[in-house]
């Protein structure tokens, strides 16, 4: 086996191993794991927060159940608008308007940043607890999710961004910079991306379409699920996908100096100049030339 096919081989062990880490490490929540499932009484709370920017440039959210939706505008207002519901769902009204003012969502600034997060209690006492975010920043901004439970939808951001949920779709859409994804249980959808991207994922489907950035990288894994990448036919890259058990697909594409085997396929894609690793255990592997 010649070095390069040993580097390439290696880079999909890295990111096999990365993933089993996130089997054994991850802790799975389930919101509606109490035992009134079956909720039927709720109360409910709106929340507004406008942020004048003062020289920060990164959002980080922290969150636990409920869902999270971040879009970037390039209005130029000046501000950060955060807002949306809080939900308590129990087995009685009384009880959850009541358990309603121990769901708080807090907002603070510090240097160069603005944070929010859920505060909830450990003990739920058999009670949902849940918060639904709409947040709106400049384009320009990092963002960082911190998830648990729930969908989680970022749009037209002009930066890098971290997300990480347990439980819930991702969807990611007009996202510029370093893009790095982490889900334990769930589909990730990445669309008109441009620059480089890092997405694992134990349970589900990853569908993407990305504009690599000159010598810019794609790491793309799964556990049990499919691995769908759309690239352009003239991207250059170091090439390396494999599964343990399905498929692996190219269409459209030139692949120089290819290697097949024990569905492993590697190769390079026009001169070279930057790298893409795909992998799934039980999946298949499509990609596209668009």
């Amino acid at each position: 086996m010649n070095t390069k096919i040993t580097k390439q081989k290696t880079a999909f062990t890295f990111l096999l191993c990365f993933l089993l880490g996130l089997v054994v490490t991850s802790c799975v929540v389930d919101p509606y794991s109490d035992d009134n499932r079956d909720n039927r009484f709720s109360a409910t709370e709106s929340f507004s927060f406008q942020i004048n920017i003062d020289q920060q440039n990164q959002l980080t959210l922290t969150g636990i159940n409920g869902s999270v939706e971040i879009t970037g505008s390039t209005a130029g207002n000046g501000q950060v608008e955060i807002s949306g519901e809080k939900r308590v769902e129990s087995d009685s009204r009384s009880d959850a308007e009541a358990a309603l003012s121990n769901l708080s969502v807090e907002v603070d600034e510090t240097t160069g940043a603005i944070n929010v997060r859920t505060e909830q209690p450990d003990n739920t006492g058999g009670r949902n607890y849940l918060v639904h975010y709409h947040v709106t920043l400049p384009r320009d901004w990092q963002v960082d999710v911190d998830h648990k439970n729930g969908e989680v939808v970022l749009k037209n951001i002009g930066n890098n961004l971290t997300a990480r949920n347990e439980n819930g779709n991702m969807s990611l859409i007009a996202i510029e910079g370093v893009t790095q994804v982490e889900l334990t249980n769930g589909n990730i959808d990445l669309h008109d991306i441009s620059g480089s991207v890092h997405a694992t994922l134990i349970n589900g489907n990853i569908d993407a379409d990305v504009e690599m950035a000159p010598g810019g990288s794609i790491e793309m894994g799964t556990i049990s699920g499919n691995v769908s990448l759309d690239i352009p036919k003239n991207i250059s890259a170091d090439f390396t996908a494999q599964t343990k058990n399905g498929d692996i697909n190219l269409n459209n594409l030139s692949l120089q100096n290819s290697s097949t085997g024990n569905n492993l396929v590697t190769g390079t894609l026009g001169d070279g100049n930057g790298k893409i690793v795909l992998g799934t255990v039980n999946g298949s592997i499509t990609v596209r030339g668009i």
